[in-house]
Parts: C-alpha cells; structure tokens; sequence
C-alpha cells in the first residue's frame, strides 16, 4: 500500500501541482489510482515518514549507482 500511496503523491505533483497532502482530494476525486481508493491523510503521512527513514539507503544507491559516473 506504501507504493500506491508514494506514488499517487508523485503523480499528482507531476500532473497537478499542490501540497502534499492535496494528493488525498485528487485521488479521491480525479483519478483512480489500483490500490488507493481510499487515500487518507494518514495514509500520506505514514508513507512520506517511511520515506523520509529510507532516505539513507536511497541516497546510498543512488550514489552507488551513479558514482563511477562522475569519477568518484
């Protein structure tokens, strides 16, 4: 449910820019994204704070990946 959320909060910063947690109005209202029918605020919260603790070992990766590009 985690990735559903994640992403309906991406797309709608992509194709209708608001805050953050407008992402749970647009769902409901806009789009029919599998998986999030019922998105709520928490469920937005919960997701971007499971976001924010994997944010080291996204970075990490991402570094990883991209770190023999700029010859690092």
């Amino acid at each position: 449910m985690v990735e559903r959320v994640l992403f309906a909060i991406v797309a709608q910063r992509a194709l209708e820019p608001g805050s953050k947690l407008a992402a749970t109005g647009w769902v409901a209202e806009r789009v029919a994204i599998a998986g999030c029918g019922g998105l709520s605020d928490d469920a937005a919260y919960r997701a971007m704070d499971f976001l924010l603790d994997a944010l080291p070992e996204i970075a990490a990766r991402i570094f990883d990946s991209v770190a023999h590009l700029l010859n690092l």
